[in-house]
């Protein structure tokens, strides 16, 4: 008791910057069009569209960025990985190398995918904007209106970026997005080095002190705290635990030989049939349904994630006062029964 009274306070501790917004899922993994609704928005951008991407290959978005690079006054930034746009196969249009920043992080990887549109809008979740159609992985992303967590965008987008933004954009009013609905909203940029991991304390303190359920679905889960506190809520009984991991990810993790990876498995490997790899599909999620609370966005579990990568996870909360499950948890819980079913 006194474990999961500790664990509570230190996750509302971590919770000042949670704001009110709002928010809508969108999964991907099905169809072609998933995720029509995000190039509409970006299509439908009146100033200013800034970009974080590990990798940047979609045709139908490079032919957006590439129009708003010839409209006049528009404000077109584009942050990329630079190790990973060095090795993509098609160079990108000439239009929209002068709005490029290459982002070197020594050891580690810009693995942020974010769109910050009219600096009302912000799109982010593990969708990478790659050629690689959206039914060809599960992913997720969300559609966020919350200025607070705008202005972070912001911020943090000058900071990598490297330079200080001085003009003010025109008022633009945000276009509708039927689905979007209330929600509390915090996002938290790792930034490499031991100190860029506010996520992970408050992702930990979240499962320690998990009530009811316990979701998810993960690429690259190799952190064996995590992995230990998970172990402990499905030892305890009392929350239901499930969760599926990507099979390759997880074989690799499986094959390693040191003694840190063994310790790992052990703890995964406890959940017995609570644990499962996933179908022929890349499951290339990074997200957990932890009661209403979800954690999503960009960071794989892991020490690359934590401490040497720049990454986003955004966290979502049901609005103050909320006796029932929220649309957004709801999605979350039904993509990982999807996972689960297809998952071996």
């Amino acid at each position: 008791m006194r474990s999961l009274l500790l664990s509570s306070f230190l996750l509302l501790s971590l919770l000042p910057t949670a704001s009110g917004g709002e928010v809508e899922v969108l999964m991907a993994g099905q169809g072609k069009d998933d995720l029509a609704a995000v190039l509409e928005l970006a299509k439908g951008a009146k100033h200013r569209l800034w970009l974080f991407a590990y990798t940047l290959s979609d045709p139908a978005l490079l032919e957006v960025l590439e129009a708003k690079a010839k409209t006049p006054e528009f404000d077109l930034r584009l942050l990329v990985d630079e190790h990973q746009q060095r090795k993509a196969k098609k160079p990108l249009p000439k239009a929209l190398l002068s709005k490029l920043t290459r982002v070197t992080v020594p050891g580690g990887r810009m693995h942020i995918k974010l769109i910050l549109i009219d600096d009302h809008t912000v799109v982010t979740g593990s969708k990478n904007w790659s050629h690689l159609g959206n039914q060809a992985k599960w992913n997720d992303l969300a559609v966020v209106r919350d200025p607070r967590v705008v202005a972070q965008v912001r911020k943090h987008f000058e900071a990598v970026g490297k330079f200080r933004l001085r003009k003010r954009l025109p008022k633009t009013s945000p276009p509708d997005v039927t689905g979007l609905e209330q929600a509390r909203i915090a996002i938290e940029f790792n930034t490499p080095g031991p100190r860029g991991a506010r996520a992970r304390k408050r992702l930990l303190a979240a499962i320690r002190g998990a009530r009811k359920r316990l979701l998810v679905g993960m690429f690259v889960f190799n952190d064996p705290e995590l992995a230990k506190a998970i172990l402990a809520q499905h030892r305890r009984g009392r929350v239901r635990v499930r969760v599926v991991l990507d099979a390759i990810q997880y074989r690799n993790l499986t094959q390693r030989k040191d003694a840190s990876a063994k310790a790992l498995v052990a703890s995964l490997e406890g959940l017995g049939e609570n644990l499962r790899r996933s179908g022929r599909k890349q499951l290339h999620h990074k997200f957990a349904l932890i009661d209403d609370v979800v954690f999503t966005g960009s960071a794989n579990w892991s020490k690359a994630a934590w401490e040497k990568n720049h990454e986003a996870v955004l966290i979502l909360s049901p609005p103050k006062g909320s006796k029932v499950s929220p649309r957004f948890a709801e999605a979350y819980r039904a993509r990982h029964e999807q996972l689960w079913k297809a998952a071996r």
